[in-house]
């Protein structure tokens, strides 16, 4: 009896002792247990902590990461050492299991709630021995829910630089049923749904020719949709200062979107297969702007591989049932500044559907329809079809409405010294078949009046030499006229140049098809 009165006495007392020392021994827990890892370069600061009993609580706020010694004087030594700056302004949790976090050693946490975080981080080198063999830290964690709000991020290539390579700005995020308790197991599984939203995702490309921006950035798990309001690729260089870098031909590039949202996105797949799966990715109002400095070199490529090839070698599985792309311009132009003078061509009211893309079963084809306005004034219809195979097999057919082919003549002056002088295009259809190296198929075209020049490829002009051939060429070489009764079909027929692009492969082989008509 007096065993047992002694024993509640006990335990009366630890319990006062540990409800009164309680706000104490967590913070103390907490401070411990990330020194630990922050040490011996840095430690953590908390303006104030709070806990409360009933109900079970935990409020911060004012917490910092000081490093002890100057960062970039860091020799890293530990994964803690690539944190630059480590800002809350606020955080507070409920629901906290007081058995648990003292006794237990586990943060169980019915809602957790983050107001103004603020971290930049450096790259970890790689060869930094990181202590393989000592155990991983691990705290058990579980939390209900958890909401991140006001908050930002920053990514540096190195400990010294003052640029970003990636930032996020104006975070929030709500996360469900989130469980720590082993490091190394895939992160999808530590969370059961996450919604993420960011006013600006900000990235500059490793070779710093390119800031990319995309705004009003929104992810959700649970509904499986991505969506952001714009997105911009802004080249830092011109074609001409990348070409002279280079010491060869470039595509610059410049891009801009409206609102883009993706449907169906299975993060799962993602996470556990490495399988890029959606059903639906809608893109509205893609502009792009591609330049090039063709006063030099191209560059020498044994071999350029088609992109169907080069999507069946990606190391993930894609699969996405309809892709659209819904207005918008696509622009090329070609400079020769030393010359003064460029070539363009362009298409405007873009609309391209993409069906089955997927790069897994080589029996299912992929089909691509694109219609545009050419120069902003013809329609312009392409049908294109292929399957995942080795041979990069595909199937090409088009067709464009009638126009007076003179306003082509800023095209072709500029980029094959040649000029229209008349012509009209009533009809004009073709299809073909490529693989890796060939092109074989047929041409369609009616047209009347057609009439043409040779000029000097420095002026321009039509000199005395140019207008003797122009005159010998249109009497002798050129068709003035396709009968639209009786046309002369073309064959196309091309070998490719394994050097170019596709779709120098694509205008080659239809040339073949109009030379085949225009040329005796």
């Amino acid at each position: 009896m007096y065993l047992l009165a002694i024993f509640l006495l006990v335990t009366v007392v630890a319990g006062i002792y540990l409800v009164r020392n309680a706000e104490d021994l967590a913070k103390n827990l907490l401070i411990s247990q990330v020194n630990e890892q922050l040490a011996p370069h840095a430690e953590i600061e908390i303006e104030t902590f709070s806990f409360s009993v009933r109900p079970a609580a935990i409020t911060l706020s004012g917490i910092n990461i000081v490093h002890t010694t100057p960062f970039k004087e860091i020799e890293p030594v530990r994964r803690t050492d690539s944190i630059r700056l480590f800002e809350l302004n606020e955080a507070s949790v409920e629901g906290v299991s007081l058995f648990r976090l003292l006794i237990r050693r586990q943060w169980s946490l019915g809602a957790f709630t983050v107001d103004g975080l603020n971290i930049e981080l450096t790259p970890f080198p790689d060869d930094v021995d990181t202590g393989s063999g000592d155990e991983p830290f691990v705290f058990p964690l579980y939390v209900a829910e958890t909401v991140l709000k006001n908050s930002n991020f920053a990514y540096y290539k190195d400990r010294t630089t003052t640029s970003h390579a990636f930032k996020s700005s104006n975070i929030s995020a709500n996360v469900s049923g989130i469980s720590f308790s082993e490091p190394n197991a895939p992160i999808h599984t530590f969370f059961t749904n996450i919604s993420f939203r960011t006013d600006t995702l900000s990235y500059i490309t490793n070779d710093e020719l390119y800031h990319i921006n995309v705004y009003n950035f929104d992810a959700d798990t649970a509904d499986e949709t991505i969506r952001f309001s714009k997105a911009e690729m802004i080249p830092q260089k011109t074609a001409t200062q990348i070409a002279e870098e280079r010491g060869f031909q470039s595509d610059q590039y410049n891009f801009t979107s409206g609102p883009v949202k993706a449907s169906g996105v299975n993060q799962k797949a993602w996470f556990e297969n490495d399988e890029l799966k959606l059903t639906s990715l809608f893109i509205e109002s893609l502009d792009i702007l591609i330049n090039r400095d063709k006063t030099y070199p191209r560059e020498e490529r044994e071999h350029r591989r088609l992109p169907q090839q080069q999507f069946l070698d990606l190391p993930f599985i894609v699969s996405a049932d309809t892709i659209t792309w819904d207005g918008g311009s696509v622009r090329y132009i070609e400079k020769y500044p030393q010359e003064g003078r460029e070539g363009e061509i362009s298409f405007f009211d873009v609309d391209v559907t993409i069906h089955n893309l997927q790069n897994y079963s080589r029996d299912d084809s992929v089909r691509v329809r694109a219609a545009a306005n050419f120069l902003n004034e013809v329609p312009i219809e392409v049908n294109y079809l292929f399957s995942i195979r080795e041979n990069a097999g595909h199937a090409i057919s088009g067709k464009m409405g009638g126009f007076n082919m003179e306003m082509l003549n800023p095209i072709i002056e500029n980029m094959a010294a040649k000029q229209i002088r008349s012509g009209m295009l009533q009809e004009f259809r073709f299809n073909f078949h490529a693989n890796e190296y060939s092109a074989n198929g047929s041409l369609h075209m009616v047209y009347d009046g057609l009439e043409i020049r040779f000029l000097d490829e420095d002026s321009l002009e039509e000199t005395r030499s140019r207008r003797l051939r122009s005159f010998l060429a249109n009497r002798l070489r050129v068709r003035s006229g396709n009968d639209i009764d009786d046309p002369r079909e073309g064959t196309i027929d091309f070998e490719r140049n394994v050097e170019r692009s596709i779709f120098n492969y694509w205008w080659r082989s239809v040339l073949s098809g109009i030379e085949d008509v225009v040329i005796r």
